[in-house]
This record gives structure tokens, C-alpha cells and sequence, in this order.
């Protein structure tokens, strides 16, 4: 399916995406009951919105430019992407696992992203975020930056576990974390 506006799904139980789905604004998928997930095709788009009561896994070679909203109500949230990708609205789940798997991810200032587990960034060619109205980056467990290539820059995290934040084939940076428990703070 696609759209040269938007593309709206709504379900009340699972909602599961088969195919290839496109459009140039705002692509928004909805399950009051259950489930988001995907199991072929990509989703391409300038804006993803998703929320669902048992989670969200869309782990295609997905073409998305921004994330305004992703969330679960009980579950987890994955997301993979095929290139940058920019987190501008709040992203929430039990376990979250964002990954470019092409490209830089990066969290606006406005964004927000938070687990009540653990939490996993990972950006192809780097990650950047920056502290602002949305607040921390923060994980109730663990919580683990990477930059595959190019730099890990990250703002400010927040973890009731360990803190990792690395570059494998570049510089990191971390300029502010708050570590509630008793985990520990790595920078590499």
C-alpha cells in the first residue's frame, strides 16, 4: 500500500505488516488489543507513529526518516532501520532495541526514549543525542549505546543498571548519566 499524503492503521487486536508500505508523509499504526509487528516488506516514510498494547516489532529494512511516537503498552519496542533515523517524540517500552542498520541515529532534543528494562541504541554510523525537553535517555536495567562506525555522542542517560557507551571504529562521548543502582559506567 502507499499514500502520496499519509497511511493510518488501526486494529484491535494484532496488526501484522506483510508487505511494502510507503508514504511521503505520515505512516501511523494503531492495535488497541494487541501486537505491531512485522514479518516481510518495509515501511518507508517521513514520519512512523506506532502504539499497541503488547508491543511493537518492526524489524525490516525499514526507510524511515523520524519517529514521533513508539510505544507499548506491556512488551517490547524493536526497530530497525535501513538509514538515518531521527527520534523527535517518545519511544517506551519494557525492552526497546533501536538500530539503523545504515545510517546515523540520532534522539532530538525534544525526543525521549525509555525502557523499564533494558535499553539498547545502536547507530550504523554513529549516534548523537542531545538533552532537552524531552529529558534523559533512560533504562530501568541496562542500558548500551553503540556507534558501529563514526562517534557515539551521547547527552544525557539514565540507568538503574550499567551504562555503556561506545564507539567501535570511532570517538564517545557522554556528557551526563545518572546511575540509580549499583551498576557501572563504561565508556570505550
Amino acid at each position: 500500500a502507499s499514500s502520496a499524503r499519509n497511511l493510518d492503521w488501526t486494529a484491535a487486536g494484532d496488526l501484522t505488516l506483510t508487505g511494502n508500505y510507503s508514504a511521503v508523509g505520515t505512516v501511523e499504526l494503531s492495535s488497541s488489543g494487541g501486537a505491531i509487528s512485522q514479518t516481510g516488506g518495509s515501511v518507508t516514510t517521513d514520519l512512523l507513529a506506532a502504539k499497541s498494547a503488547t508491543g511493537v516489532n518492526l524489524g525490516g529494512a525499514n526507510m524511515i526518516n523520524r519517529v514521533s511516537r513508539l510505544q507499548a503498552v506491556a512488551n517490547d519496542v524493536a526497530l530497525s532501520n535501513a538509514k538515518d533515523l531521527s527520534i523527535t517524540g517518545d519511544v517506551a517500552g519494557r525492552d526497546v532495541a533501536i538500530t539503523t542498520t545504515a545510517g546515523l541515529l540520532s534522539v532530538a532534543p525534544a525526543g525521549q526514549v525509555q525502557a523499564t528494562r533494558d535499553l539498547t541504541l545502536t547507530g550504523a554510523t554513529g549516534f548523537s543525542s542531545s538533552s532537552g525537553a524531552g529529558g534523559p535517555v533512560s533504562s530501568g536495567r541496562d542500558l548500551v549505546v553503540t556507534a558501529t562506525t563514526g562517534d557515539a555522542e551521547a547527552g544525557w542517560l539514565t540507568s538503574s543498571g550499567s551504562i555503556l557507551v561506545r564507539a567501535l571504529d570511532g570517538d564517545a562521548a557522554l556528557r551526563r548519566a545518572t546511575i540509580t543502582g549499583g551498576g557501572a559506567l563504561e565508556i570505550a
